[in-house]
């Protein structure tokens, strides 16, 4: 009995033993064998210590208008904007992914865009944003989805809508503003909020996106600015529970991915489009960043430079949960007429201004737009803000 129970303990141990040498060969074979996959930016940038230099990716600068060879052409386009944007120490492209109630992705919601093949609903044949999203990633940059919300249709871009576009579903007259020949849904009402939020819960969904983006295309200015009400409630309580429920939505379907959104520069205009900034800084659920637009020289005694950004950043003192960047206007820099002429003279004044904006505490700056960065114009200018910024 003594030694079938020794045998028998014997053999359990040898068994064992063959196991654990047997595990470890295999274990190593596949950290030999197995490329572990890289994450994507979003998840392995330290996100909440770098200093945003982020450039705008307008639609204008996207535009193919092609069907024929549109893939080709868009990926080389997109290339040279990669190339061109790391070239000029960007680590950050705002790219417009819904310029005019479309896509430039596969939607449930909203049809193609017809910057890809000239016509609106037109398949472009395939993911121009799977690709926006894989190079910028591999090239070290991060990737913010730039919706314009509201905005359908401006007086001749698009030429014309597709059948599929939401204009038609909706229907009712309520869920639209018309405005100088331009066309938007109007958030007051639940029915257009949804399909708003739908459709920017399906980027956040599907694409391995940095951020959401959404720019000053608010209610817009002009003969609407009457109209204070809208189903009873203001522009800005409307505006706040679009903002609200896009924010709820992406931290729902992933908490890491941004919400950011680029407001006029001029506090009283935002006022006037229902853009609630105080709000949004004061209380949490509606923004992680804001990125005011301030578009004027140093030198323009209309809307100064260094003060309005002191104002900006005062609204800030007491929130230190959401970012401040600030947008610059490259567009501008050598102009004759911008600013009453004061871009003219002077080549350094974007400088002066990443200055003021490092030195007032803000956490970065967006650059108004990709095309200017090969603007002759614009050369002088852009050399003496990238010295600041080595």
């Amino acid at each position: 009995m003594k030694k079938s129970k020794f045998f028998r303990a014997a053999f359990f141990s040898l068994t064992f033993l063959t196991l654990v040498i047997l595990a470890c060969k295999y274990i190593k074979t596949l950290k030999t064998s197995y490329t572990v996959p890289s994450f994507s930016q979003n998840e392995t940038q330290n996100t909440e210590n770098s200093y945003m230099i982020g450039v705008w990716i307008p639609y204008l600068d996207l535009n193919i208008n092609d069907s024929e060879n549109t893939e080709e052409k868009f990926k080389n386009k997109f290339d040279e904007i990669i190339k061109v944007s790391k070239e000029n120490k960007a680590n950050t492209l705002i790219v417009h992914v819904r310029s005019h109630g479309d896509a430039m992705y596969k939607s449930k919601y909203f049809p193609w865009s017809h910057i890809l093949t000239g016509t609106q609903g037109q398949d472009p044949g395939f993911d121009p944003l799977e690709y926006m999203v894989k190079t910028c990633h591999e090239n070290n940059l991060k990737i913010h989805a730039w919706v314009n919300p509201l905005r359908i249709k401006l007086p001749s871009n698009p030429n014309e809508l597709c059948s599929s576009n939401p204009y038609f579903k909706l229907s009712k007259e309520k869920y639209f503003i018309k405005n100088k020949g331009s066309l938007y849904y109007n958030p007051s009402y639940p029915e257009v909020r949804e399909l708003i939020v739908n459709g920017i819960k399906e980027i956040v969904q599907n694409y391995n996106v940095d951020a959401i983006h959404i720019d000053d295309y608010f209610y817009p200015e002009g003969d609407c600015e009457i109209l204070e009400q809208f189903d009873g409630i203001t522009k800005k309580e409307a505006i706040n529970l679009l903002i609200k429920e896009i924010y709820s939505a992406v931290k729902n379907e992933k908490p890491i991915v941004q919400f950011g959104i680029s407001p006029p520069g001029n506090l009283k205009k935002c006022d006037l489009v229902g853009a609630d900034i105080k709000t949004w800084v004061e209380n949490s659920g509606f923004v992680d960043y804001i990125c005011p637009q301030i578009y004027w020289s140093t030198d323009f005694d209309e809307m100064p430079f260094e003060a309005t950004a002191k104002n900006w950043k005062e609204l800030f003192k007491s929130n230190n949960n959401t970012k401040l960047y600030c947008g610059l206007a490259l567009y501008k820099a050598g102009s004759d007429l911008a600013d009453k002429g004061t871009w003219k003279s002077k080549n350094n004044i974007l400088s002066k201004e990443f200055k003021i904006c490092k030195n007032l505490g803000f956490n970065g700056i967006m650059i108004y737009s990709w095309s200017f960065l090969k603007s002759e114009c614009a050369k002088a200018e852009l050399e003496n803000l990238l010295n600041e910024l080595k």
